[in-house]
């Protein structure tokens, strides 16, 4: 093409970097929509992990005659998410209550924010199964505590 006028050169060149920017751009969008759905698969399994710990955590506390109880509630999804619900410690003794609200996003990762009052502590974890969920409902149970 040696005899190609620079301002074809030039638009060619453009041309072919947006059609490069374009198909990067529907690559990340065709493996985000497949996290988004291997998240979405993969969720019903983790949050029955999360009821069998709450309800393990909930016999514990029986058995040592505590008033405690962890209660789990779905929420309305929000865009970009895949679930949202939180578990609640509430100690009928006291009144107390805690909060450990649950986001589970797209790209698989579950953010847990515990809610005391007015104060957060963020936590993040990745790989969720029953004992990173234990750990999780002890850090509620140790709040209540406090």
């Amino acid at each position: 093409m040696s005899g190609e006028h620079p301002l074809d050169k030039k638009l060619r060149e453009r041309k072919q970097q947006a059609d490069r920017t374009a198909s990067l751009e529907q690559t990340k969008q065709r493996a985000m929509e497949g996290r988004r759905a291997r998240t979405a698969a993969e969720w019903p399994k983790d949050e029955e992990s999360l009821r069998a710990a709450i309800n393990a955590s909930n016999d514990v506390l029986a058995k040592h005659g505590k008033q405690e109880l962890f209660t789990y509630h779905s929420l309305p999804q929000q865009e970009g998410d895949v679930a949202r619900s939180y578990v609640q410690l509430r100690d009928a003794h006291t009144a107390s209550t805690r909060f450990l609200d649950i986001r589970v996003l797209a790209e698989g990762i579950v953010v847990t924010v515990l809610r005391i009052s007015s104060r957060k502590n963020d936590h993040s974890v990745g790989n969720v199964n029953v004992a990173s969920w234990n750990e999780r409902l002890n850090e509620l149970h140790d709040q209540l505590s406090l």
